[in-house]
């Protein structure tokens, strides 16, 4: 549904400040320790990033969490992903702040 997607990148700045606002005091989302939720979340952010939909310019405690993540042994394969007819955005395999 296309209303479905207008609404989502119209709210996609308001759900980035809240998890920027999330990351206030600490290193990953749930606690100071890595879980599956932040490659949960790093994976979808991932999806953003590939479409160069992310914008982190404003948002130091996401940008510093995301390439965290990102620059991980374990998160390199899914960089290497690729949508056929589709080639990710030129930030997409930026993997260092």
């Amino acid at each position: 549904n296309s209303e479905n997607l207008r609404a989502a990148l119209n709210n996609l700045d308001f759900h980035i400040q809240y998890f920027n606002y999330l990351l206030n005091s600490k290193n990953y989302f749930i606690k100071d320790d890595l879980t599956y939720l932040d490659f949960l979340a790093a994976a979808n952010f991932s999806v953003l990033d590939y479409l160069g939909l992310l914008n982190l310019k404003d948002y130091e405690n996401i940008k510093e969490w995301y390439f965290k993540i990102k620059s991980r042994p374990s998160f390199k394969p899914l960089l290497k992903d690729q949508i056929v007819g589709l080639n990710p955005h030129e930030n997409y395999k930026i993997i260092d702040i």
